[in-house]
């Protein structure tokens, strides 16, 4: 899989992503069932934001060990 983040493309390898996509949809499902059947929706989206930030920060954080800017 290829993707393009800022006009830079990124070569990922496909059996990565799909182990990847089918961990982070587990965790997402669960969360957000986890949130529903608690009366608290306003958790999931909180969970969206959080994993997007920290996930911004670790791809910061690799690409500035590789000395990349993404």
């Amino acid at each position: 899989m290829v993707i393009n983040i800022n006009n830079e493309k990124i070569e990922l390898d496909n059996k990565e992503v799909q182990a990847a996509k089918t961990m982070v949809a587990k965790f997402i499902s669960e969360v957000r069932k986890e949130s529903f059947e608690n009366n608290e929706p306003t958790f999931f989206f909180t969970a969206l934001i959080i994993m997007h930030l920290m996930s911004q920060d670790a791809i910061n954080m690799v690409c500035s060990l590789l000395g990349r800017q993404l």
